[in-house]
């Protein structure tokens, strides 16, 4: 019986070490983590930790080019900052491609911090926090949160214990940071740290989520209570932000309240699909063929985490009618698929 027990107790083991290698990403395929889609050129991030792209390139060496293919030009990363600013899985902080702060190309990408959990800006500067909650700042003046600029890291002692950063835009000219204990600070890049709110939850881009799951949108002026319940799906910036209601889209103006009384959006509520988890891309073009018309790109995930590929044809018009619906797969070569689909049109 002991040797029965001690065979089963070794079969449940290797039974337990294979989870806990395939939850690490060990096993498995390489496919897509996450995406950032426009329609110059797709960025990926895959659960390998590595970054592709396809159509336009950024400023690294060598990866400048317009792709038609997926091409791999980072490998180990953790958080995609943006083209040219990321975190690796140690938690280093690198820019890439040209240093604005030291007015100096990089032929090699520069290694800035260590610890750093996430960060928020670009090339030309950006905020960073480390593991500890410090608060960091490089780069260009505004760029970086501040009215002057840092040729080296600096540390920001102004606000404890922080968590995330987020900004209105690109740019760290205005931001505002959460903290452990849910306190939102505001800053102005010639301002002070002010406080902004409490019992908050996340900050996304212009929006504030507070632990009643209740959005608010802010300002350099104020806060306005948007509603309960929305989805921040996908913001791009502050004027065009998709926000995801009852798994469909919804469209809010600043002041909180909703579009409902005008014909076009009314006509777009009915044309989009109703089972919509996150957007990664929408878009609405002229039509090739007439350009009286307007069409709906939409790619989304969907509430069965399936990638659905959604164009509409008039889109404005209750008679608009649905020409693509088609789901594609995480993997890497259906990157191709998505990219054909919201590309823009090829010059003759």
């Amino acid at each position: 019986m002991k040797e029965k027990a001690k065979r089963i107790l070794g079969m449940l083991l290797a039974v337990v070490c294979v989870v806990a290698f395939a939850a690490c990403g060990n096993f498995g395929a390489e496919e897509v983590a996450k995406y950032d889609l426009t329609s110059l050129g797709i960025k990926v991030l895959s659960n390998k930790g590595n970054v592709y792209y396809i159509g336009q390139g950024g400023n690294m060496k060598d990866h400048d080019k317009f792709a038609e293919s997926l091409t791999k030009y980072l490998e180990n990363v953790k958080q995609v900052v943006s083209d040219e600013v990321w975190i690796d899985n140690n938690g280093d902080l690198y820019l890439g491609g040209y240093d604005f702060a030291n007015s100096e190309p990089l032929a090699e990408p520069k290694k800035i911090a260590s610890n750093i959990v996430m960060a928020n800006g670009n090339e030309m500067g950006f905020l960073a926090v480390d593991k500890n909650g410090n608060l960091y700042s490089y780069g260009k003046e505004k760029h970086n949160g501040f009215d002057k600029e840092f040729k080296e890291l600096t540390k920001i002692d102004d606000v404890k214990d922080v968590v995330k950063v987020s900004s209105l835009g690109p740019s760290n000219s205005l931001f505002v940071t959460l903290t452990k204990d849910g306190t939102v600070y505001r800053k102005e890049s010639n301002g002070e740290f002010t406080k902004l709110m409490d019992n908050v939850k996340d900050i996304q881009g212009s929006y504030i989520i507070d632990k009643q799951d209740v959005v608010y949108y802010w300002s350099s002026k104020d806060v306005v209570k948007m509603a309960p319940k929305l989805q921040i799906a996908l913001q791009n910036d502050i004027f065009n932000t998709v926000f995801v209601e009852n798994n469909t889209i919804s469209y809010y103006k600043w002041n909180g309240e909703k579009y409902e009384d005008i014909p076009e959006i009314q006509a777009l509520y009915n044309h989009y699909p109703k089972d919509i988890k996150q957007v990664l891309f929408i878009e609405f073009v002229r039509d090739t063929k007439n350009e009286s018309l307007t069409n709906l790109k939409l790619v989304y995930v969907n509430t069965n985490n399936e990638i659905v590929l959604y164009g509409v044809n008039n889109a404005f018009k209750e008679e608009g009618t649905v020409d693509v619906n088609t789901k594609v797969t995480r993997s890497l070569d259906d990157v191709a698929k998505i990219w054909e689909f919201i590309r823009l049109p090829k010059k003759n």
